[in-house]
């Protein structure tokens, strides 16, 4: 699969050096507004392509002729912008990353043919913005949204179990808005065989919930941002559209009944052509969809 990075902060620079090894990642244009900065990282992955399982070339681009190269990409990841700096929230970065999209990004969209997966924050806004200004289809025009969420919490509850489980079997995941209040969704028996008191539940998940908010700061030393598990969640979402697996991952995409077009995270099925389905909020329970619906109502007030 051709595969473009655009951006080169630290998440498009971690990315390029992890897509590089991937089993479906055969060629990957790197797309910057200054090339220079990203040439010595080019020639550094280069020169172990040999000992990469499939990819055959990186490529250098300048974001201004990202146009004419940008039809040879099966898949964009976009990562321009500013990050979040210590004492910021993800919303403070919403103007600059704004103008950096509506400048530079959208308009070498406008006729793609490919998949577009957003990781410039605030996540679910930027998301929204490129799908309103560029006209791809809904399915095509995705955030990575709470994906890294649904991982820690998986992690953190599994923690609290005796003996402790695996992450990977805990049966839990977080949906809405890519920020403090995302909606946990956490079944009694979340780890198989074991089946909490709905008190104990609560409990756990509220500590787990608490845990998924403050990692990002805890996270956040020498200025350094949170790479490891948004990597990995960029790569599952890769893998599923390279293997058109219907994977199905907790990702930012439009809500079609929503009146103002909102994006926000519920799992969906990832294929080949992007988001082949999403789930409806009315399949939780009257809590969940409680919490879901406040937690819209003040990502609305963002747009």
């Amino acid at each position: 699969m051709r595969i473009g990075i655009w951006g080169a902060g630290d998440i498009g620079r971690s990315l390029a050096y992890r897509l590089a090894v991937t089993e479906y990642t055969s060629k990957l244009f790197w797309i910057n507004r200054d090339p220079e900065k990203i040439k010595a990282r080019i020639v550094d992955i280069e020169s172990g392509l040999a000992l990469c399982p499939k990819c055959e070339s990186i490529i250098g681009v300048n974001q201004a002729d990202a146009g004419s190269l940008i039809e040879d990409t099966d898949v964009i990841v976009i990562s321009i912008g500013r990050k979040v700096e210590k004492d910021e929230s993800r919303e403070d970065q919403l103007e600059y990353n704004r103008v950096a999209c509506t400048e530079s990004v959208i308009p070498t969209l406008k006729d793609y043919h490919g998949i577009v997966l957003v990781i410039s924050n605030p996540v679910d806004l930027i998301a929204r913005h490129i799908y309103l200004e560029s006209g791809l289809p809904r399915e095509r025009v995705f955030g990575l949204g709470t994906l890294v969420e649904t991982a820690r919490l998986q992690y953190y509850l599994a923690s609290y179990s005796v003996p402790k489980a695996r992450h990977r079997d805990v049966n839990a995941h977080a949906i809405g808005p890519h920020n403090d209040m995302f909606v946990p969704v956490v079944p009694p028996n979340y780890i198989e065989g074991i089946k909490l008191l709905p008190r104990e539940l609560e409990r756990k998940v509220e500590l787990a919930r608490s845990e998924v908010i403050c990692c990002p700061k805890r996270v956040k030393v020498d200025n350094r941002s949170t790479q490891h598990p948004v990597i990995e969640g960029i790569h599952l979402v890769l893998k599923a559209i390279s293997e058109d697996s219907a994977a199905v991952l907790t990702v930012s995409t439009l809500d079609i009944e929503s009146p103002d077009s909102l994006f926000y995270s519920m799992q969906c099925k990832i294929g080949r052509n992007g988001i082949s389905w999403r789930r409806s909020s009315n399949t939780y329970n009257e809590v969940i969809q409680g919490e879901l619906v406040e937690a819209v109502k003040a990502l609305r007030k963002l747009i």
